[in-house]
């Protein structure tokens, strides 16, 4: 069956009621199989939640593989003050005059995920006096800065 040029009006009557069996009869099945206690709707909310297709389709990168290791500047000035002694986020910030978001962002989202940097210990930081987290250069970190300068 073309579902894309069937509308709902074309099917039988009996179509549709053996349809609806055929649903009901694999949601209670999917159900019993994996010991859940959810009705219906909620298998098919669900269902309809995973396979929704979008009226735009969101664009990314076609290969984030390719952007991963790629390292900037930007990077490269953040391991090398985080090389010199350990430092928080936010004195990182204060000496590269840098946003304290731009900085934990590119901190988060690359370095400690590449694990070039890590968390050394927690302590107060010296701008804000919160309790932050204090960051160190790993010996990877260090074989990166390296190649980069």
């Amino acid at each position: 069956m073309n579902t894309k040029h069937t509308k709902t009006n074309e099917l039988s009557e009996k179509q549709i009621l053996r349809l609806n069996r055929i649903i009901n009869y694999a949601l209670s099945r999917f159900n019993e199989e994996n010991d859940l206690e959810l009705n219906d709707m909620q298998l098919i909310n669900i269902f309809k939640k995973v396979n929704r297709t979008f009226k735009y389709p969101p664009h990314g990168r076609s290969n984030p593989g390719l952007y991963e290791d790629d390292f900037t500047d930007l990077e490269g000035k953040i391991l090398a003050k985080i090389a010199e002694h350990p430092t928080t986020r936010r004195e990182l910030a204060d000496i590269l005059d840098i946003q304290a978001s731009s900085i934990a962002g590119i901190v988060r989202g690359k370095l400690i995920k590449n694990g070039w940097v890590e968390v050394l210990r927690y302590r107060k930081c010296s701008v804000t006096r919160k309790c932050v987290q204090e960051l160190s250069i790993t010996v990877s970190g260090m074989c990166v800065l390296a190649k980069h300068t």
